[in-house]
């Protein structure tokens, strides 16, 4: 045993990575193992990710275990129990829907996210979609792989009104894409940013207004208890009917069979 520690913290820290392409780069695996971690084997974190392990699953994977670098799997207290050295839970994205907050305080538990990981890799992705959808690009692509060439006709980005739900991180890149678009620009948030508003020509509207206004609608915000359906069947008939719904962030925010049943009504 080293001078000055006690005998647990002269042992290894057991680490189980299960995230998503965490393990395909070896700098951070190098970087554990050079700070006393020993990484457990979990068949997960190459290409594999960890949405499809069970609660069971899970358990029976961090037994034992000091810390979880986690993806999607759930975390929920069930887990968290049965977790007997469970120190820290290291999420690999954003937002903490996954893990059972409450019950990780209870037992001392830290849990992180990696905020600013994704930021600009999502926002482009917003704008991806965004693209996709107003000049039919899917539709084409189809069309042309079965040997059909239709003329479609798409719309522009350019001096469109995108509204953006959440002006967090993530809204705040999309925002700074539509500028070059010189799209108008309004956000709906609880927590508002005047400083950036004015500077990125952002105008805080109330969700009804925002809803009604829009030609794209940018959802951004984090899921919660507060925002679980936040677009349901009346936010839906609010939008015009011409607009488009973008979700790049969690699928809870939508309301999955109102939507649905809006699209079938169109």
């Amino acid at each position: 045993m080293r001078r000055g520690v006690t005998e647990e913290e002269s042992m290894a820290y057991k680490v189980v990575i299960t995230a998503r392409y965490f393990t395909n780069d070896p700098t951070p695996l190098d970087y554990l193992r050079a700070h006393q971690c020993e990484l457990v084997e979990s068949g997960y974190g190459g290409d594999r990710d960890d949405r499809e392990l069970s609660e069971e699953e899970t358990i029976r994977l961090l037994q034992g275990v000091d810390a979880l670098i986690a993806g999607g799997v759930k975390v929920t207290r069930r887990v968290l129990e049965a977790a007997d050295r469970l120190k820290i839970v290291a999420r690999r994205g954003v937002g903490f829907d996954s893990v059972d907050l409450q019950a990780a305080t209870e037992r001392g538990i830290v849990v992180t996210i990696t905020p600013g990981a994704i930021t600009n890799s999502v926002a482009d992705f917003t704008f991806g979609l965004m693209i996709a959808v107003a000049r039919k690009i899917p539709v084409a692509d189809r069309a042309i792989r079965e040997g059909k060439w239709p003329v479609l006709m798409g719309t522009e980005l350019w001096k469109k009104t995108l509204g953006i739900i959440g002006l967090g991180r993530i809204g705040k890149a999309v925002a700074k894409r539509a500028r070059g678009f010189d799209m108008q620009i309004l956000a709906y948030d609880i927590v508002q940013d005047e400083a950036f508003a004015q500077q990125y020509g952002v105008r805080y509207v109330s969700l009804e207004e925002l809803l009604q206004s829009a030609d794209f609608v940018s959802i951004n915000a984090p899921l919660s208890s507060t925002t679980t359906h936040l677009i349901d069947a009346r936010a839906l008939r609010m939008m015009k009917p011409t607009a488009f719904l973008i979700n790049t962030a969690r699928g809870g925010l939508v309301d999955e069979k109102a939507l649905i049943q809006a699209l079938q009504e169109k």
